[in-house]
């Protein structure tokens, strides 16, 4: 087998499209050297690859489906089971992505499965699944290479797609029970699967760590207070989300449904979900991406549940980045003091002036260009107004440790975490901003692999302490292992751990209220705007 088959997610669906792997896969014949896997859905072949700079290695298993493709009649229903295959399947090419505005496919319910390099089939190693993230609304499992995780930590990661966009969150009454939740029902359906068939790759179906960045730990929110999913993962990890806004309202659910429907040329008069089910995916992916963001649909967000104990009790490691808006901020670039003030009384209302004292609108002063930006992402970092992080996630640990769980709660706060280019806005810090952690963890595809090149010594340092610590929890429930500094749960006063070049460790949990001011923001009502339109 040859590493061209490890490619960035588009170049990767690209192909994987041409060789036809969303259909049945056809019989071929397997290179002696090809890592193979006996599995209850069929005997299946994939690629071993040697990671760059070290001895390890791990098997690939790419593109397995995990559920029918949700097309023609199956479009916004539940996910169903996917169907055996005889002969082997070959899995040497990621699958097309799902349907989203930078192209992809509705046939996208692929799950790709990386293990350390020769794993034998009792070996009964852990698995983590993974959910990428992308606002509901992009992104892809190839858009992450877990085999690095996977090989230095001897465990099984799996990386799941699931439907986005109006696709994933349509809510319609004339849809049923899923309705506003078929992506929703395509994370049971993975985790169903995991349970059936991973013993074949060589994973134990009970152990079973259920991950997510971003938006795909606002997925695993919703699978905490999922009862449908009670059982089928044993322990979670959540970055940069808090279960705050982990879900729309049913009401806003159906204008921004009505809104789509509208877009893609259908009407209410008379059999809607007909209608929608003929519109060329084309359509419906343009039709999506006009809607605005797109969330799974609930009454009742999953904090809520988790505060009062109604959830499904696993051990929890959540945490944040530092400067999670920082990033975001970076589109006020140009705005005046003046506008950040009308920017703050429109948010917090009565409050406004309170806030201004907290976030002095010249804080920055010595960065002319950039002061009025780096101002408002503090703020809308540490309010947790966008449900990424800041006193949020506080807020998600006390509430795990407090239903008599253990909880592991971070801060990655390398502030100099490497960034691409921005020739928009030179010379702007993003500092440790939204998914600047995710290098640490998957240095080895496509942007990732970009931004890890320019890892100083101690940077490499600290992303391999930090897949240490990430892989042994994934074994044992428990962070902590030879070679790292100890990490201290939360429970009590509560602890965090500090996550720097130079200065991993852990600080009592009032060392991160304290930076993020929450006891500020605990003294005025919760920041319900998103502070903008993106």
């Amino acid at each position: 087998m040859t590493r061209k088959t490890w490619f960035s997610w588009v170049a990767a669906g690209m192909l994987g499209l041409a060789a036809g792997v969303s259909g049945a896969a056809p019989s071929v014949t397997v290179a002696s050297s090809a890592p193979v896997a006996d599995t209850v859905q069929g005997k299946v072949t994939g690629i071993t690859r040697t990671l760059p700079g070290t001895d390890l290695a791990a098997d690939a298993f790419l593109g397995i489906p995990y559920a029918e493709p949700p097309v023609g009649d199956l479009r916004w229903k539940p996910a169903a089971p996917a169907k055996n295959w005889t002969g082997v399947r070959n899995a040497e090419w990621h699958a097309a992505p799902c349907l989203q505005p930078e192209g992809g496919s509705e046939d996208c319910l692929y799950a790709d499965i990386y293990r350390p390099a020769g794993t034998k089939s009792d070996a009964k190693l852990p698995v983590a699944v993974y959910l990428h993230g992308g606002a509901n609304i992009t992104g892809s499992a190839s858009a992450q290479d877990p085999s690095r995780l996977a090989a230095e930590s001897g465990v099984i990661v799996v990386a799941v797609q699931y439907r986005l966009g109006a696709l994933g969150f349509l809510s319609l009454p004339e849809f049923g029970e899923a309705s506003g939740n078929f992506a929703i029902t395509d994370i049971e359906e993975a985790l169903r699967w995991v349970k059936k068939t991973i013993a074949g790759y060589g994973g134990d179906p009970d152990r079973v760590t259920l991950m997510g960045e971003s938006s795909g730990g606002t997925d695993v929110c919703r699978m905490l207070v999922d009862p449908k999913a009670k059982g089928l993962f044993h322990q979670a990890v959540i970055q940069s989300d808090t279960c705050a806004f982990d879900s729309e309202r049913p009401a806003k659910a159906k204008r921004r449904s009505e809104f789509f429907i509208k877009r893609a040329g259908c009407d209410f008069e008379s059999g809607v979900g007909n209608c929608l089910r003929k519109v060329p995916a084309e359509k419906i992916a343009e039709a999506s991406a006009s809607s605005g963001l797109w969330a799974p649909v609930s009454e009742v967000p999953g904090i809520e549940q988790i505060s009062k104990g109604n959830w499904n009790r696993v051990p929890l490691l959540s945490g944040s980045n530092k400067n999670e808006a920082r990033d975001a901020a970076s589109v006020f670039t140009g705005w005046s003091e003046d506008a950040y003030k009308v920017w703050v009384k429109r948010l917090v209302g009565d409050n406004w002036y309170k806030a201004q004292v907290e976030y002095p609108g010249d804080k920055y002063e010595k960065d002319e260009a950039y002061g009025v930006p780096y101002i408002m992402g503090d703020f809308m970092t540490d309010s947790g107004m966008r449900g990424l992080g800041g006193c949020g996630s506080l807020t998600l640990a006390r509430a795990a440790a407090a239903s008599d769980v253990t909880s592991w709660f971070y801060a990655f706060e390398d502030e100099n975490a490497p960034t691409l280019l921005r020739p928009r806005y030179p010379g702007y810090k993003t500092g440790a901003s939204h998914g600047s952690e995710l290098s640490y963890l998957f240095p080895d595809t496509g942007r990732f692999l970009a931004l890890a090149s320019k890892m100083t010594p101690d940077q490499k340092q600290l992303a391999e302490t930090i897949r240490a610590y990430w892989g042994n929890f994934i074994r044992t429930g428990d962070p902590n292992g030879k070679g790292v500094p100890a990490w201290g749960p939360y429970k009590e006063d509560g602890a965090v751990m500090v996550l720097a070049p130079g200065k991993t460790g852990t600080r009592p949990a009032a060392y991160f209220a304290g930076e993020h001011k929450c006891a500020f923001w605990a003294s005025i009502p919760p920041v319900t705007g998103r502070g903008s339109s993106f």
